[in-house]
């Protein structure tokens, strides 16, 4: 700290752990996605309103996480800006992306709706702006055929966007993006997937249609 009481001139070491990434909300105003516990460590710098957070590693649940983060609260809006990746990612650990809680596992059931019915907090979602990138080289997903997955995340004044969103799905690829507006008082959300080249016998594997399961197959899915 070259003035510790402005806070000026920080280059530190920094290790920050807890148990909810969200949590962090009530300290840089910007949202995150409920987590597993997390420890991360890094070398903290300030110049000016800019915070950076670099070169940092550590794990998500049981997640591997590296990469870069940019904070700035200088305008009206803070903003979160950075590049992760993540050299094995545990599906489980996601959860907080799509609706889940980190500590539950996902269930299919008969009815069950194709979006998740989940609680939107408008007032968190619109409060800061997210961009963020997210390679994750491989993922762990027990009973499901995926292999990678990379993303670019977006948030900018409540409008949400994963965009590109792609997956290596049993040997193909499913590429497309998901939005959800929080600018109204009724979120709305759309998807648009495309579905290429994959494999019907990834899906089949140890089931009694495994042996007859040899082409590949594709299509596209749009929800809103």
């Amino acid at each position: 700290f070259t003035d510790p009481i402005q806070l000026k001139g920080i280059d530190a070491k920094l290790e920050l752990g807890g148990s909810n990434l969200a949590d962090l909300f009530y300290l840089i105003h910007v949202p995150l996605p409920p987590t597993p516990t997390y420890s991360l460590k890094g070398q903290l710098q300030k110049d000016g309103e800019l915070w950076t957070f670099s070169g940092f590693t550590g794990r998500v649940g049981a997640s591997d996480l590296s990469g870069k983060g940019m904070y700035t609260a200088e305008s009206e809006r803070p903003g979160l800006a950075g590049v992760l990746v993540s050299n094995k990612l545990d599906v489980k650990d996601l959860g907080g992306l799509v609706g889940l809680q980190p500590s539950q596992p996902k269930k299919v059931v008969k009815g069950q709706d194709v979006i998740p019915d989940m609680n939107i907090n408008l007032k968190r979602l619109r409060a800061g702006d997210l961009d963020l990138t997210l390679d994750a080289k491989k993922l762990n997903a027990p009973g499901w055929p995926l292999n990678d997955m990379h993303t670019h995340i977006k948030l900018v004044d409540g409008l949400l966007r994963f965009k590109p969103l792609e997956f290596g799905v049993a040997d193909g690829r499913v590429a497309g993006f998901i939005e959800l507006n929080g600018r109204k008082d009724i979120p709305y959300i759309k998807t648009d997937l495309d579905l290429q080249r994959l494999s019907l016998n990834r899906f089949f594997t140890g089931s009694n249609f495994e042996e007859f399961s040899k082409a590949t197959f594709g299509g596209r899915v749009e929800l809103a």
